[in-house]
């Protein structure tokens, strides 16, 4: 579980920080082994992470990013990566769930609606 939260941080960190032009970010996530950890490599890069997302506007929403990746080059919309970084905490949330419940632990809440995503 562990490894998953410190997953979570880094890949949105790693895809904000690529939004801005800083290529080659890979945290290493061997290095948090306590839940503590985690909590301070997240409030570590959150204010990063908030600050991107908290200017975001038509200028983002309209920003291009290209990639290469399996021999062809992508171009997708900023928008697209943001909406995947929203997909992909989804999906662990859902297997985070299913780990708590295993667990005999009140699993996480799937709820966006709540979190201030938007303002």
């Amino acid at each position: 579980m562990l490894r998953t939260l410190a997953h979570i941080v880094a890949v949105e960190h790693e895809w904000v920080s690529t939004l801005q032009g800083v290529d080659d970010i890979q945290h290493q996530l061997d290095e948090y082994e306590t839940l503590e950890q985690v909590r301070a490599f997240s409030d570590q890069l959150r204010p990063e992470i908030e600050s991107f997302l908290q200017s975001w506007g038509p200028e983002k929403e309209s920003g291009k990013f290209e990639a290469s990746r399996f021999g062809r080059n992508f171009v997708f919309p900023y928008s697209e990566v943001v909406s995947h970084l929203i997909a992909h905490e989804i999906h662990h949330i859902g297997q985070l769930s299913v780990w708590a419940r295993e667990a005999d632990r009140q699993p996480p809440s799937a709820n966006v609606i709540f979190r201030g995503l938007f303002g």
